[in-house]
């Protein structure tokens, strides 16, 4: 179809930009790629997950990727975390847009203290937002419904500051009238980062580590060494990372013996944020069903309501949260999307399968 094999075109010219941008903030990770150092943390295998292992050994023996990990945790314990080829369960790497529903959060954080509203417009706090981008509002740029475009320059510029890179965006021309169409990409996540920082007073990579990563424990989750770091997409973390942010969602906000989020927080994440008449259709590589905030729907129940929810990013991480069997899960890898998505379809019935299990 002539829209695939746009969105196939579309994605390797992004793929290209974020990673040169990603290597510069990231550069040990584009460093010669070995065997994984020996690991810190012990793996979790048991019975009943023989068939996730097999499949996960099965992509790194046969050349699909050069190192695959998965962790999946219930809200009160780690169920599995192994980690195959150059990968060590402990290994960090890049994630790409998996880097929106922590980033979402981190948001939603500011919007439980009070300190901003999501229906709030942007040019409230950025007042370089005039015109018709004044009537944006914090809850269309983190459902990619705010009419900027998916993609500028200055995101892969490291040269400047996030502050200067919206100030930018903000001389673009609309793509689509606010609240009218659904324009995947990172533009409009680092408006709602540039809101973020001036709320706070902090800049992105200290009010991260203080509202979510701190807490949580997430110990090697970051933005790389930039001004002007990728909000919608410009992470990188480990398995062990990744644990605890999935099973503070499963607790309803609380990570760690601290709520972190209130729950409405977590709900609202969950529902769908699209305004009537809009979709997600042509947008997705794996098939979807909606957006939240930083949350794809991918399956649905009887009545349209989401049961399953993912984030996966452009080098093929895949992090997905099943509240209804209790379970979250995290796969990292990173070669393509299509490579990660490939994997996580073939997992997927494996996973809720053992899940089921016991």
């Amino acid at each position: 179809m002539l829209w695939r094999r746009r969105l196939t075109r579309r994605v390797a010219l992004q793929r290209g930009a974020a990673l040169a941008a990603l290597a510069r903030a990231h550069p040990s990770l584009f460093a010669q790629r070995g065997p994984a150092a020996a690991s810190r943390q012990q793996e979790v295998d048991p019975p009943g997950w023989e068939a996730v292992s097999a499949r996960l050994q099965a992509a790194v023996d046969g050349g699909e990727v050069d190192g695959a990990g998965l962790v999946a945790v219930s809200a009160t314990q780690t169920l599995y975390l192994r980690a195959f080829g150059r990968y060590g369960v402990d290994s960090v790497d890049l994630i790409a847009s998996a880097t929106k529903q922590p980033s979402a959060c981190t948001l939603m954080a500011l919007v439980d203290d009070g300190a901003v509203a999501l229906d709030d417009p942007v040019a409230r706090y950025l007042p370089e937002f005039a015109g018709a981008k004044a009537a944006i509002t914090l809850r269309q740029c983190l459902s990619h419904t705010s009419g900027l475009p998916s993609m500028a320059p200055e995101l892969s510029d490291d040269t400047i500051t996030l502050a200067e890179a919206v100030r930018r965006y903000a001389r673009l021309p609309l793509v689509a009238a606010p609240g009218t169409r659904f324009v995947y990409g990172g533009v409009s996540y680092s408006v709602a980062g540039r809101v973020a920082e001036v709320v706070s007073g902090m800049d992105w990579e200290a009010l991260f580590a203080q509202r979510i990563a701190g807490p949580l424990g997430m110990a090697t989750f970051d933005y790389g060494a930039t001004p002007n770091p990728r909000i919608g997409g410009g992470a990188a973390c480990s398995l062990l990372d990744y644990a605890p942010f999935l099973r503070m969602h499963l607790n309803g906000g609380t990570g760690t013996g601290q709520q972190v989020l209130s729950a409405g927080a977590v709900a609202e994440m969950q529902r769908s944020q699209l305004p009537p008449g809009v979709t997600t259709d042509g947008v997705a590589v794996k098939r979807e069903f909606g957006y939240g905030l930083g949350w794809w729907f991918d399956a649905l129940d009887t009545a349209g309501n989401p049961t399953q929810f993912s984030d996966p990013g452009l080098f093929g991480a895949v992090p997905w949260l099943d509240p209804g069997r209790g379970y979250g899960a995290f796969l990292l890898v990173r070669r393509m999307l299509r490579d990660g998505v490939r994997i996580y379809d073939d997992l997927l019935p494996l996973v809720q399968a053992a899940v089921a299990a016991g």
